[in-house]
This record gives structure tokens, C-alpha cells and sequence, in this order.
């Protein structure tokens, strides 16, 4: 007797595909979520350098900044405090959205295991 073929190969052929569809989206949702995250990891980068060049600097002093692409003129006694108030607001979303991730992350690893998918490394 060889391998038992009895199996209805194109049915389970469309529960692959439909698997794998799950899957790739599930991945594109932890690709979005990663984007994202790397995005606020950068303008929290760019927020704590720019509160840091002001450190110490008179509060009367003329600050310009750029906000929603117009430049304005204020000073560094207000720029600083709103600077780092949306560092803290970043770091809270940052902190929210890693959280998320990490549970989509979870959700998918789940998923393969359920349904026993291994996903070969991709090279390069």
C-alpha cells in the first residue's frame, strides 16, 4: 500500500490559499504597525534633539519651528514645554502600538501553529 491520496486535493487546495491569504494579511498588519512605530521612533528622536538644543537657553529668546509645514516664530520658553509634551504624547503611542504589535505578532504565531504553517526564513 503507497501514500493514502483519498483526500479532495482541490478543496484543500482553497483552504491553503485562503490560509496563506489570512496569513499575508496578518503580516501586512505587523508590516504597517512596524512602519509606524519607526516613524514616531524618528520624530521622537527629532522632538528630544530639538528640547535639547533649547535646554538652557533664555525662554525669551526667538525660537522658530515648523508646524504642519509652516514656520513659525515663538519663543523658547513655549516652544521647549510643547516640545516636550509631544515627546511624552509620542512616547505613550509608541508604547500602545509596540504593545499591539507585539499581540499581532502573538495572534499570528498562533495562527501557524494552528494550522501548521512553517514559514521558511526569506533570504536576503
Amino acid at each position: 500500500g503507497g501514500g493514502g491520496g483519498d483526500k479532495d486535493d482541490s478543496g484543500t487546495r482553497e483552504q491553503d490559499q485562503a490560509l496563506i491569504q489570512q496569513l499575508q494579511a496578518m503580516r501586512g498588519d505587523i508590516s504597517a504597525v512596524s512602519e509606524r512605530l519607526a516613524s514616531i521612533e524618528n520624530e521622537m528622536e527629532e522632538h528630544s534633539m530639538a528640547a535639547e538644543a533649547l535646554e538652557g537657553l533664555d525662554e525669551s529668546r526667538p525660537c522658530h519651528r515648523a508646524v504642519g509645514g509652516v514656520l513659525t516664530e515663538q519663543t523658547v520658553g513655549v516652544v521647549r514645554p510643547e516640545l516636550l509634551k509631544e515627546l511624552e504624547m509620542l512616547g505613550k503611542a509608541y508604547t500602545e502600538l509596540e504593545k499591539k504589535l507585539r499581540g499581532a505578532e502573538a495572534e499570528m504565531i498562533a495562527f501557524q501553529k494552528k494550522h501548521g504553517i512553517r514559514v521558511l526564513p526569506s533570504t536576503g
